[in-house]
């Protein structure tokens, strides 16, 4: 319902006109002239709407340059020139990036020659820490063996020497004595005098003195000295093995400090190799080739505006178009429809696109896409709001890329309607209708219409096929 008001609207708009210019001409004597005619007839009504715009490729290659920061353009192939597939269209200045391959190749030779320190300390350090850990391991055994020759040498032998010292010095004291007492006796006989019972006594006194001394002895080794040194050589072992554990951790440290040294330096290497490679590869992407066979387009289609920039000495940066290439075999018409009618419009209907460069040619073409949103609007722009419209045209054959064109699209086909021309309906105020009979003297017949064309309008009710109505009442309009 709300189409067929479109449509009555639209139609009330252009009869009002013919209304305007018929009631101009109302006053002069042609009101009287021959009477003209229009007979309601029975056929397919073709509803379209008209856009004007363009044709663009639909395959346009864009050209982005894979750069990481602005450069400055030396050369550009001209304009509308014809390139071949791999051909260089661009060049771009490489002064500044020549500098930074020069400083990235000393950095990576830098970052070698710290790697090759680094294994080299490494290196070292596991030597370092395979001596240090020989000589802690044989500090151990030395405590080791230190502490068994003591348990199982010196302690039994330092005991058994200071019980026979013992034993010596009682056997010594008790002949002594017995030596003693075998002097007096003699002394009293008179065989020995008194010095030699003096001297035997003094070598008594002696001899006890030697065993009091050899059991006290004893008594210190047991009590003080074998402890002692036990402890010495159980605390020394301990020592010894402390230290080898310390030395253990130590190297595990510096052996991991110089691994991950050694790490650090082959990372930094392999970022300054990777650093090195992509300026390298940069380098090579600032001679830009054709991605395909075509004619050289400056800028973005899609931003005309901006073709004016591009041109050799311009600074580009990075993301920008600088050059497209469109693929001449597969083309389009992008019109623009205004916001009337673009509710109207869906992909798949059938175009015929008029190009007027080629003497009004006609292509046949398939609406593909139709904007959600319409064109932005500038300065110079009109208050009719207008949507992007493509129009896929299978065989383009002879189109090129910014050639104006019109498109009629058919929104709708009405088989069977019976049809009227626009200039045979009136508007009287809230209805339409037609005249019957002869000027002067005809009727207005109320009517319902719907769909219209450029030229036609589907009469729903009030006629017949093969009525005839008035084209120009005369002054009989009323």
């Amino acid at each position: 319902m709300m189409k067929r008001k479109t449509i009555a609207l639209a139609a009330a708009g252009l009869i009002a006109v013919l209304l305007l210019l018929r009631s101009c001409g109302g006053s002069s004597a042609s009101a009287t002239s021959q009477a003209l005619y229009a007979t309601v007839e029975q056929g397919e009504l073709s509803v379209t709407v008209r856009a004007s715009g363009e044709i663009l490729s639909r395959d346009a290659n864009r050209i982005i340059p894979r750069i990481k920061r602005g450069v400055v353009v030396s050369f550009l192939a001209p304009e509308g020139s014809r390139v071949k597939k791999d051909e260089i269209i661009a060049r771009f200045s490489p002064d500044e990036l020549d500098q930074r391959i020069t400083e990235a190749e000393a950095t990576l030779a830098d970052r070698e020659l710290q790697v090759v320190s680094a294994q080299a300390d490494l290196e070292i350090q596991t030597l370092d820490n395979a001596n240090t850990l020989k000589l802690a391991e044989q500090a151990v055994s030395d405590a080791e063996m230190e502490l068994l020759k003591f348990i199982e040498g010196d302690e039994p032998r330092d005991l058994r020497a200071a019980e026979l010292r013992i034993a010596t010095t009682i056997s010594n004291r008790e002949r002594s004595i017995r030596k003693h007492r075998e002097a007096t006796e003699l002394l009293q006989e008179g065989f020995i005098t008194e010095d030699q019972v003096e001297e035997e006594r003094i070598a008594m006194e002696t001899a006890e003195v030697d065993a009091e001394t050899a059991e006290q002895e004893l008594r210190i080794l047991q009590e003080y000295d074998v402890p002692l040194r036990r402890n010495r050589a159980e605390s020394n072992l301990e020592r010894a093995r402390t230290e080898l554990e310390k030395t253990l951790k130590k190297n595990d440290v510096q052996a991991q400090n110089k691994r991950q040294a050694l790490e650090n330096a082959v990372r930094a290497r392999d970022r300054a190799e990777i650093e090195l490679e992509n300026l390298r590869r940069e380098r090579e992407d600032f001679d830009v080739r054709a991605p395909i066979d075509g004619v050289v387009n400056y800028g973005d289609p899609a931003n005309p505006w901006r073709r004016t920039d591009i041109q050799a000495g311009m600074n580009l940066n990075p993301g920008e178009v600088l050059i497209t290439i469109p693929n001449m075999t597969d083309m389009q018409a992008v019109v623009n429809v205004p916001e009337a009618d673009v509710d109207k419009v869906t992909s798949g209907l059938a175009a015929t696109i008029y190009v007027e460069a080629m003497g009004r040619r006609t292509f046949s073409g398939e609406v593909v896409r139709v904007a959600e949103v319409a064109n932005p609007g500038g300065w110079l722009s009109s208050d009719v709001k207008e949507f992007r419209v493509e129009i896929a045209i299978p065989d383009g054959n002879g189109l090129r890329p910014g050639f104006t064109c019109d498109a009629v699209i058919t929104v709708e086909q009405i088989p069977d309607a019976l049809l009227l021309p626009i200039q045979a309906v009136f508007r009287e105020g809230d209805r339409w209708v037609v005249h019957k009979g002869s000027p002067g003297r005809s009727k207005a017949t109320p009517v319902e219409i719907g769909r219209s064309s450029v030229t036609q309008v589907h009469v729903l009710d009030g006629l017949r096929k093969g009525d005839r109505v008035l084209l120009n009442p005369g002054g009989d309009l009323r």
